[in-house]
């Protein structure tokens, strides 16, 4: 049984601490940590790091390739506008011999043609919503057809899809413990 571990906001870490991280996570879990990132969901936090939404894209993809590559033990010299690596190497490699790679996908094709792209797997997290669960036959697509533009390959069983449950003595109950909390979550967050 793998470990998920919640989703990284890449753009707003540098990718070589992001790596470090990780590693220390399989090796704490007994290599079973998976690493999940997106793009960063709240406009809020990147108004606060001062980082434009158009950039949020472009940087988790940067970053999703150099931390793959730090995972397999290759030393990385990179600058780009918002980091650089000198000659960069972990220290550990993670204990898994290939550490499981997610990518956070909502509604748009964007998250399933970064998976795609990098050949790694997909948590559909736009699925809590009518709109989400409908786009899913379609998503698909959009991972298997980058895949097939830069020569990877995308396996179903790597494709999670994030449902929330509550659970209850009754139906009844449930519904009425689970109101409160889903109304915040749809209408705060």
């Amino acid at each position: 049984i793998k470990l998920a571990t919640g989703v990284i906001s890449l753009p707003y870490h540098h990718p070589f601490n992001v790596a470090q991280r990780m590693v220390q996570l399989d090796y704490m879990t007994g290599g079973r940590a998976i690493f999940g990132s997106g793009p960063g969901a709240l406009p809020s936090d990147a108004h606060s790091l001062g980082i434009g939404p158009k950039l949020q894209p472009d940087r988790q993809d940067e970053a999703i390739g150099v931390i793959r590559s730090l995972f397999r033990g290759e030393r990385v010299t990179m600058k780009t506008e918002w980091f650089e690596l000198k000659d960069a190497a972990l220290q550990l490699l993670p204990l898994q011999e290939e550490m499981p790679c997610a990518v956070a996908s909502q509604i748009s094709p964007s998250g399933m043609t970064l998976a795609g792209k990098h050949g790694i797997g997909i948590i559909s997290i736009g699925s809590l919503s009518e709109e989400g669960l409908n786009s899913l036959p379609t998503q698909w697509g959009f991972a298997e057809a980058a895949a097939a533009k830069h020569g990877q390959t995308v396996d179903r069983k790597d494709w999670r899809v994030l449902l929330s449950w509550h659970i209850a003595e009754t139906r009844e109950r449930a519904r009425e413990e689970a109101k409160d909390g889903l109304f915040r979550h749809h209408n705060e967050y």
